[in-house]
């Protein structure tokens, strides 16, 4: 078949099946992110921002099918923003944690994730200070508000310092 005929084919629809079951989601986004990206990438969104109930451990598992796709996830990147902007605690969570998931290609989400380094709730500061870091060293231009937040919240220091080296970021003052 062509490759447009894979996206379409019979393994690609028992992926996103078997993508939706609770056995193996990860293996199964995987695979369908290799083969037909667009279906991957479909296939993640049912469900993402419609549990408003779920624990943290729901809340990871969800953003977690956006690091089995990857990068192939950034064309969901506006409606990650959208999530962002809502006030729901869990919303932002799962934007937060589904651009990370996304990495470098997800680096035109950085000024709204810039913005949660002053949220007032604290796991929100410190996933901010992740995706920061997530997105590499292109998020370098994060710095001088990573180096205000170093000095004006002593609960992201440890974070601020671990992300900055790790992406070659940090400056005299981390």
């Amino acid at each position: 078949e062509s490759l447009l005929g894979i996206a379409t084919s019979p393994v690609s629809s028992d992926l996103v099946q078997v993508q939706h079951q609770e056995a193996e989601p990860c293996a199964a986004a995987s695979a369908l992110a290799k083969i037909a990206p667009e279906r991957a990438v479909a296939a993640l969104l049912p469900g993402f921002d419609l549990d408003p109930g779920s624990d943290d451990i729901g809340q990871w598992w969800l953003a977690s099918r956006f690091y089995c796709v990857g990068p192939a996830a950034a064309s969901e990147l506006p409606h990650l923003l959208e999530m962002l902007s809502r006030p729901g605690f869990r919303d932002k969570v799962r934007a937060l944690d589904a651009i990370k998931a996304i990495g470098p290609a997800a680096i035109a989400a950085l000024p709204d994730v810039v913005e949660h380094l002053k949220h007032s709730h604290q796991n929100l500061r410190w996933r901010a200070v992740w995706t920061i870091g997530a997105l590499g060293p292109a998020a370098a231009e994060a710095l001088p508000q990573l180096e205000e937040r170093f000095a004006a919240d002593p609960s992201l220091r440890n974070y601020i310092v671990r992300e900055a080296h790790r992406f070659g970021m940090a400056s005299e003052s981390l």
